[in-house]
């Protein structure tokens, strides 16, 4: 198998994932496994991380891109532990290795960038700043990536429809909600700016 494309790589390398803590898996052993030489593997990558990064951000367009209902946050969690689930196995091979600290920061930047669009959407109607919609969209963040680690420790007795769902009874004062308060908060804010103001003269 001298002519191995990189989707055959990301595919063996899931594969040693499934039965392998990542801290065992090593790129020889890829090359191993795949019957490639390291100049066909730097071909596609540059290290270990960079194979693993690039199947995270392949399978996360199947569950994080603009399919998603930008209406729904519920919608996207959903979405997002799906993809948990159906990869469980390589997953929780991943988050105990040196290398999940880094993982984490990344994928959170990536979730990120989604929820970010998702309360933009929310708030198109409102007169809100760039760094409240920023705000919103890093607590909407928090709490996904919450979901995504109490699922990956706890996926055997998680219920992921039915938790959701209950949350979303938690919130019912959703993005929308959040960020109508903030816009009538600002035009309070700047309404008493103006007073003092004229006050002022």
């Amino acid at each position: 198998m001298t002519h191995f494309t990189r989707e055959a790589i990301i595919e063996e390398f899931v594969a040693m994932l499934k039965t392998t803590p990542l801290d065992h898996i090593t790129v020889s052993g890829i090359l191993e496994v795949c019957g490639i030489s390291r100049s066909t593997f730097d071909y596609h990558f540059h290290d270990l991380y960079d194979l693993l990064w690039a199947w995270i951000e392949d399978e996360s367009t199947n569950y994080i891109d603009s399919s998603t209902d930008l209406d729904s946050w519920q919608d996207l969690f959903k979405s997002m532990l799906k993809g948990v689930e159906n990869n469980i196995e390589a997953i929780g091979h991943i988050y105990p290795s040196a290398y999940g600290d880094r993982l984490s920061r990344d994928f959170f930047a990536l979730l990120a960038q989604r929820i970010y669009e998702i309360v933009c959407w929310q708030g198109r109607d409102l007169n809100i700043s760039d760094k409240v919609t920023r705000e919103v969209a890093a607590f909407y963040r928090d709490i996904a990536l919450g979901f995504i680690l109490r699922y990956i420790l706890d996926h055997q007795n998680f219920d992921t429809e039915k938790y959701i769902d209950n949350m979303s009874v938690l919130f019912e004062v959703n993005i929308w909600c959040a960020l109508k308060k903030y816009a009538v908060a600002a035009r309070e804010e700047n309404g008493r700016d103006v007073v003092e103001k004229i006050g002022s003269k």
